[in-house]
C-alpha cells in the first residue's frame, strides 16, 4: 500500500531514511566484529609463549549449553562440611568442582538469570545457595536463591548500585556495602540497613580490602569525577584522593602487597597504590588491532579484572589481569606481569571476566580463566 498523499520525491526520502536507519541499528553495530572474524588477530598466546602449561577444565558441555556467558570464577570454601571448591557461575547455572580433583561435583541450574557479575556467598546446608547480585548494570541488587527470587533486594535510591561483601568488623559475619548517588551504605546479612554516610557524594563502584586483622579493614570507592574515597570499617572518611587519571570501575588486588587499586584507563591497564601512585602502567598498542581510525574505539578495554597468583612457591606473586573488549568483538586479553611488573604472558581470548588463583599441593599457585561461554583454561608455570 503506497503512503497517501507523498509526492514522489518525499517517498524516496522516507525510504531513505528508513535504510539509514536500518543500517545504523542493525548493520553498523556488527561491523567491528564481522572485520575482527575475518582479519583480525586470531585467538593465540602472543607475548611468552612456553611459559605455562594449559590445561582445560572438564566441563560438561551438554550441561552447559545455552549460558550467555561464565560470569564469575571462584575459589574456596563455601561449605563447611566440605573442601575448598572451584565454582563457576553463569547466567543460567552452577557448576562446583573439587579443586584438588577438577572432577565435577554438582550442576545447580538457576530458574532466572543471575545478573551481571553474581558471587557466590554461601553453600546451605539443604544444598541451596545464597548469591550476591552486586550491579554494575541497572537491575536490582541484593541476595537470592538458588530460584533466583530475591531473599532481600536493596531498595536502590539511585539508578545503578554496586554493591561488594566482606567481615570487615571481625564478627565472623559477612556485611554488605553499596555504594550509590548518595553515598555509601552499610546493610547486615538480613539487608538490613546499618548505617549511612551523609556527605551526599555519587559514588558509583565500591570494593572492600583487608589490610592487617580485624577492624582494619578498608572501604573504597570511586565516583564523582573519578575521585577514590577511603573509609574505614565504620564508613568514617580517612583519604579522598584525585588520581592522574579518572578511576570509576576498579578492582581491589594484595599485589605487589596489601591494598591496591587496578583500573583502566582507555587502553591503559594502571596500578596504583593508595595514595594515588602508579605502581604499575601497561598500554595495548591500538595499531595492533586495527589500522582503521574509527574502528579503535571496538578495541577499548570495557572492563578489568585481576588476581595475585603464585605461579612460584619461591617467588612473590605474579599479578594475572583480564581485559574484557567491547561486546562487538566478543574478545579479552589475559596479561601476567611478574612480580618486579614486567609483561610475562599474553593470550587473546574469547570474551571474558571470569579470573580466580587455585592451590597447588607444593605450595604455588594456578590460575583459572574463562574463555567465551564453555571453556575454562587452567595456567600453571611450567618447571
Amino acid at each position: 500500500m503506497k503512503p497517501a498523499g507523498m509526492s514522489r520525491g518525499d517517498k524516496f526520502l522516507l525510504y531513505v531514511c528508513l535504510l539509514i536507519l536500518f543500517i545504523g541499528f542493525f548493520i553498523l553495530p556488527f561491523i567491528p566484529k564481522i572485520w575482527f572474524k575475518i582479519v583480525g588477530p586470531q585467538n593465540k598466546t602472543l607475548v611468552g609463549e612456553g611459559f605455562l602449561l594449559k590445561s582445560s577444565l572438564p566441563m560438561p558441555s551438554d550441561k552447559f549449553q545455552g549460558s550467555i556467558e561464565i560470569k564469575t570464577i571462584q575459589v574456596g570454601k563455601y561449605d563447611s562440611s566440605a573442601d575448598r571448591e572451584i565454582v563457576i557461575l553463569a547466567d543460567n547455572q552452577c557448576l562446583i568442582f573439587d579443586e584438588k580433583t577438577h572432577k565435577l561435583k554438582k550442576t545447580i541450574m538457576f530458574k532466572k538469570r543471575m545478573g551481571i557479575r553474581p558471587e557466590l556467598i554461601k553453600i546451605k546446608k539443604d544444598g541451596s545457595l545464597e548469591i550476591m547480585r552486586r550491579g554494575g548494570g541497572f537491575g536490582d541488587i541484593g541476595l537470592t536463591g538458588t530460584d533466583g527470587e530475591f531473599i532481600w533486594k536493596y531498595k536502590q535510591v539511585g539508578t545503578s548500585p554496586y554493591m561488594a561483601a566482606g567481615d570487615l568488623d571481625g564478627d565472623g559475619h559477612l556485611e554488605f556495602y553499596v555504594a550509590d548517588y548518595d553515598g555509601v551504605h552499610r546493610l547486615d546479612y538480613s539487608g538490613r540497613e546499618i548505617w549511612r554516610t551523609y556527605d551526599g557524594v555519587w559514588e558509583e563502584h565500591i570494593q572492600t580490602c583487608n589490610v592487617g586483622g580485624s577492624k582494619t579493614s578498608l572501604i573504597i570507592t570511586s565516583g564523582n569525577r573519578g575521585m577514590i574515597r577511603i573509609r574505614n570499617y565504620s564508613g568514617k572518611l580517612i583519604k579522598e584522593m584525585t588520581p592522574k587519571m579518572e578511576v570509576y570501575s576498579f578492582e581491589v588486588v594484595k599485589w605487589p602487597d596489601n591494598c591496591h587499586i587496578l583500573t583502566n584507563d582507555g587502553n591503559r591497564i594502571i596500578v596504583i597504590d593508595l595514595d594515588g601512585k602508579i605502581i604499575l602502567q601497561y598500554e595495548y598498542e591500538k595499531e595492533w588491532f586495527t589500522k582503521i581510525s574509527f574502528l579503535r574505539s571496538s578495541f577499548e578495554i570495557f572492563d578489568i579484572r585481576g588476581v595475585p597468583v603464585k605461579l612460584d612457591a619461591k617467588e612473590e606473586p605474579y599479578l594475572a589481569v583480564i581485559t574484557d573488549f567491547r561486546s562487538y568483538i566478543s574478545r579479552a586479553m589475559l596479561n601476567i606481569f611478574s612480580p618486579s611488573g614486567k609483561l610475562v604472558y599474553q593470550e587473546l581470548l574469547n570474551s571474558t571476566r571470569a579470573i580466580s588463583a587455585i592451590d597447588n599441593p607444593d605450595g604455588s599457585q594456578g590460575l583459572i580463566v574463562g574463555d567465551g561461554p564453555q571453556n575454562v583454561w587452567i595456567y600453571d608455570k611450567k618447571k
